[in-house]
């Protein structure tokens, strides 16, 4: 499995991330990330093409770092097993900064021991 998600291009990663619309934020769990987008687990579902701001908590990094998302696709969950496929959004990243997209990389390097 480590094999596809290098390829994919995505790690399975348990991080910390504050979504922003307008005029409401709140916490939520990155499930997994990839160099352009982020699985968001909430049962705060955000309608398809909805523009939102994360700020991600990168391991071993001392400030998140701020990114532009739009919402591609949601879920509900599964009621009979939820911590399997939790309830959550698809978000691509939008004009992320240089700097994100880097530490987002050497993330996934790290996870895939590539570094």
């Amino acid at each position: 499995m480590r094999d596809f998600a290098w390829r994919s291009g995505r790690a399975d990663v348990e991080l910390p991330v504050e979504v922003a619309t307008d005029g409401d934020s709140f916490a939520a769990a990155c499930k997994n990330i990839g160099t352009g987008g982020v699985f968001v687990a909430t049962d705060r579902l955000c309608r398809v093409g909805t523009r939102l701001s994360l700020k991600l908590q990168l391991p071993q990094q001392p400030n998140p770092i701020s990114v532009g998302a739009e919402v591609r696709w949601t879920r509900p969950g599964d009621p009979v097993a939820p911590e399997v496929r939790p309830p959550g959004m698809g978000l691509r990243f939008v004009n992320p900064p240089v700097n994100a997209l880097v530490l987002i990389h050497e993330l996934l390097l790290t996870r895939e021991g590539r570094s």
